[in-house]
């Protein structure tokens, strides 16, 4: 009896074992829609807070383009506001009515230590990815204009693609 005590213990411990291995590949990600088609990720640890933002709070800068919506008055600090539909040229597959919405759904990304916020088209959940599932080949799939501001991507369930930015380039863009 006490032989089949301690194979249960050392299978549950080889089980722990082999589960804790799996999860150290997993990350959670921020799922949201770059427009009515797109799904993107960004890593969930960065994400500081998402802000629902009505668009006449939003300060414009001149000459800033279309890309840079303004700054934000956020805990006391001013946060730029970049609108990721225009940043990836996706703004034109939106409906007119979305441009015009009264809020403004808007993710703030903590990277080195800067802050900025990203409005998106709608926000969806949090995935938990495995890592060693992510494709780093995206030459074919991405445009050229694209391809610096792309991490990688994942093939979810239903087979849809979900692209994980740079956050790195996000940050660095001019």
């Amino acid at each position: 009896m006490s032989n089949s005590v301690d194979r249960n213990i050392v299978t549950v411990g080889i089980v722990d074992k082999i589960n804790t291995e799996e999860n150290k590949n997993l990350q959670k990600f921020l799922q949201f829609q770059l427009n009515s088609q797109t799904r993107v990720l960004l890593p969930a640890e960065r994400v500081t807070e998402i802000l629902k933002i009505a668009e006449t709070e939003i300060l414009p800068i001149p000459e800033m383009g279309d890309r840079v919506m303004g700054i934000y008055s956020w805990r006391t600090e001013m946060l730029w506001i970049i609108d990721l539909r225009h940043l990836f040229g996706s703004a034109e597959e939106m409906d007119t009515s979305e441009l015009k919405r009264l809020y403004l759904m808007t993710i703030v990304i903590e990277f080195n230590g800067h802050f900025l916020g990203f409005c998106v088209y709608e926000i969806n959940d949090i995935l938990e990815l495995n890592c060693q599932d992510m494709h780093l080949e995206c030459q074919d799939l991405f445009s050229e204009e694209l391809l610096p501001f792309i991490a990688g991507y994942f093939i979810d369930r239903e087979r849809q693609l979900l692209t994980l930015l740079k956050l790195s380039a996000l940050f660095d863009w001019q």
